[in-house]
């Protein structure tokens, strides 16, 4: 029996590039669901390898409920349920533990809310955990250097949020209409089994449910090539290290950017609510202290 030779390997490439490209054009076909006008402090310069020469911008966002010792927001039971979890099991059962750890993650559509109330509620509540923390809390830092972080977070930490999730685009896009202040993507949600340790009694209390979006589907965005060159030259500037495994470490990853973000991006959503890079420009560096 033959075997399929070089035409039919051949003939397999040009079909898979042909739907990739069918699959593009119909995302962007028309207008763009979403426009966000973007910095670095929300798209980050991915890794990249030696032998690869594409560049990708890694897409910074946050969960705020996931952080939040206040109780599970708006990602509660209830939105639980909305999105297909089993959460029949009441959360202070013996046999909820061991229930809840089996349960999967499920694919669903998340509201990235971009320069919002999520962030101002965020930034707000650092503001007063670093300058009025509560009685009784333990702060190794002196009050300028809380000062020094709460502003370096004010000027580098990402502005979008994870703020709602579902099953249905379009009704999330009929709640959250401004397009060029939410976008709506796929993403990964996890349940998670929340519970505090009272060591009066010796027990578990105020036991609860809540979700957080584990993932943002996709959350690296591939660079064009008309647009690489601002970003090739910011990381070049930042260019610091580069290991034995091919791997080069542009200044690393911190929880939010170092410094005054050196470019801007517009990050458009399709049709298909799949993103591209619409535009790459430069910003302009601050001036110099006494400048």
């Amino acid at each position: 029996m033959r075997r399929p030779g070089p035409l039919a390997a051949c003939a397999l490439v040009l079909v898979t590039n042909t739907v990739v490209l069918l699959g593009v054009a119909s995302n962007r076909r028309g207008e763009p669901e979403a426009r966000l006008a973007l910095t670095e402090r929300e798209l980050r310069l991915g890794y990249q390898e030696k032998e690869n020469s594409g560049l990708w911008l890694r897409l910074d966002t946050t969960d705020v409920e996931r952080w939040s010792a206040a109780g599970p927001g708006w990602f509660d039971r209830k939105k639980l349920e909305e999105i297909g979890f089993d959460c029949g099991v009441p959360p202070a059962d013996p046999s909820a533990e061991l229930f809840y750890e089996k349960a999967l993650p499920r694919r669903l559509y998340a509201v990235l809310e971009f320069d919002g109330d999520a962030w101002k509620s965020w930034i707000a509540g650092r503001e007063r955990d670093l300058l009025n923390p509560k009685p009784g809390t333990s702060v190794s830092q002196t009050l300028e250097q809380r000062r020094k972080q709460l502003e370096a977070e004010r000027t580098g930490h990402s502005r979008l949020f994870v703020v709602d999730a579902g099953t249905d685009p379009a009704a999330l896009r009929r709640r959250y209409p401004e397009r060029s202040r939410f976008a709506i993507t796929a993403a990964v949600a996890r349940l998670q089994l929340e519970r505090s340790w009272d060591e009066s009694t010796k027990t578990w209390k105020d036991a609860h449910l809540e979700g957080f979006v584990s993932e943002i589907l996709p959350s690296e965005i591939h660079v064009p090539l008309d647009s690489r060159k601002v970003l090739d030259d910011v990381r070049q500037a930042s260019f610091k290290t580069e290991n034995p495994g091919g791997w080069m470490n542009y200044a690393g990853y911190e929880g939010y950017l170092q410094g005054p973000p050196r470019y801007r991006v517009v990050l458009s959503y399709g049709r298909r609510l799949e993103p591209w890079i619409d535009e790459v420009g430069p910003l302009a560096a601050p001036p110099a202290p006494g400048g």
